[in-house]
This record gives C-alpha cells, sequence and structure tokens, in this order.
C-alpha cells in the first residue's frame, strides 16, 4: 500500500492519537513549567509535583479538545 492510499483512508484509531498528541504537546509546557522545582526535591515533593503535572496536562487536554467529538472521522 503507498502513502497516498493511507492518506485516503480514515484511521479508526484517530480520536485517540489526536489526544495523545495534544496531551504530548501540553506536558512538554507543563514539564518545562515545573523543570526548575522538580530539580533536587526530595520523594514526597516530586510524587506530588509529578501529580499535579498529570492533573494539568489532562484538564489542559481536556480544554483543548472539548470540541471534537470522538465519533469524528480522522
Amino acid at each position: 500500500m503507498g502513502d497516498q492510499q493511507i492518506n485516503d483512508q480514515f484511521l479508526p484509531d484517530g480520536f485517540e492519537r489526536l489526544i495523545e498528541g495534544v496531551e504530548a504537546e501540553i506536558r512538554l509546557e507543563v514539564e518545562q513549567k515545573y523543570a526548575g522545582q522538580l530539580e533536587g526535591c526530595r520523594f514526597v515533593k516530586r510524587w506530588l509535583l509529578l501529580r499535579q503535572i498529570r492533573h494539568e496536562v489532562a484538564e489542559l487536554a481536556r480544554q483543548r479538545t472539548e470540541s471534537v467529538s470522538p465519533q469524528s472521522l480522522f
């Protein structure tokens, strides 16, 4: 199957790919925001910061993709 044929087909997991891509972009932004705090912190503080990062990534991804239906065709 050539590249052109692949591009002409729908992706069965397009919504999941969209979410994963958006989360990856956001994760980089949020990790940069907390990079200074993560350096040299102890285990419990690091664990709390990582939880905060996961929460922020999930919330921002939700906000950025709330207008996209999981039933959308990709």
